[in-house]
């Protein structure tokens, strides 16, 4: 709840930090066409900002980039220009998904990536679209004669544009913004079954041992269990990152130290939690 609720916080004043990046690869009268029309798009404060990223000259390094440091890219593919055209004038066969590709890594940005990212790209890319074809049938209708008509592949008249998209975090899911309180409920449903069994077996214990002592080991076996628990937490957490979560340009190494400080939130957030629930006279 709390990753749902911090990523919609002043959303209408804040998501416009977001940035997504646009990468022209095609390079021709197509690929500037799609540019000016996104980048001339009005920018408000609820939508992300676009950004025109010219130093980036392959797709390779398109990808690297949506990888390691930018929340998302949209890459207009190399080559689109001459397929588009050879298409219209001689009939070639065309696939309007080859046109753009979204590159996303929500793995790393579980809530921003489908709330304003990846939605506002799908859209921005139905808009192109539209234009484009807009653009195509007035020209084709003004100036196409009867023979290139009959040669235009129809399918690249009537829809030039389409977008594919290219998951970057392979180990990212639909699910994954509930892997944290999942683990956290699952946690804490294991540890009442201990609890459970300590009101109910330490009647007898108190007719030996007195009271102090109890609430004494009752104190370390909870705080046991506790952190035995906050370490399968850890560890499911490591299991479900990701292949490139442990970057250097992220910031965020998998040391022992950040291990330990994962570990310790997970015990941190336990203790009170059980403590509570021993409280109770129903446990």
């Amino acid at each position: 709840m709390s990753i749902f609720f911090g990523a919609n916080y002043k959303k209408s004043e804040l998501v416009h930090n977001l940035a997504i990046d646009l990468v022209d690869l095609d390079r021709g009268p197509v690929g500037r066409e799609i540019s000016e029309i996104i980048m001339a798009m009005p920018q408000s404060m609820a939508s992300p900002t676009w950004r025109f990223r010219a130093d980036i000259r392959d797709i390779d390094q398109a990808r690297r980039y949506a990888r390691d440091d930018a929340w998302g890219v949209l890459v207009i593919n190399s080559g689109l220009s001459g397929r588009l055209a050879s298409a219209l004038t001689l009939g070639t066969d065309y696939d309007a998904s080859l046109a753009l590709t979204m590159l996303k890594q929500g793995a790393y940005h579980p809530m921003a990536q489908p709330l304003y990212i990846q939605s506002t790209i799908a859209a921005t890319a139905s808009l192109v679209s539209a234009q484009v074809t807009a653009r195509q049938l007035a020209e084709f209708k003004a100036t196409a004669n009867a023979t290139a008509r009959a040669s235009a592949n129809p399918h690249a008249l009537l829809h030039p544009i389409s977008m594919a998209t290219e998951n970057l975090g392979p180990y990212d899911f639909e699910l994954g913004t509930l892997i944290p309180p999942l683990t956290f409920l699952l946690m804490t449903l294991c540890l009442l079954v201990p609890l459970m069994m300590s009101k109910f077996g330490a009647f007898p214990l108190y007719k030996r041992a007195k009271h102090l002592q109890i609430y004494a080991a009752l104190v370390l076996v909870i705080t046991g269990l506790c952190a035995v628990f906050a370490l399968f937490g850890s560890l499911v957490f490591l299991a479900f990152k990701g292949p490139y979560y442990n970057t250097q340009r992220l910031g965020l190494p998998i040391t022992g130290g950040r291990f330990f400080q994962l570990w310790s939130t997970y015990l941190l957030t336990l203790l009170p939690t059980m403590f509570w629930l021993k409280s109770l006279s129903l446990v």
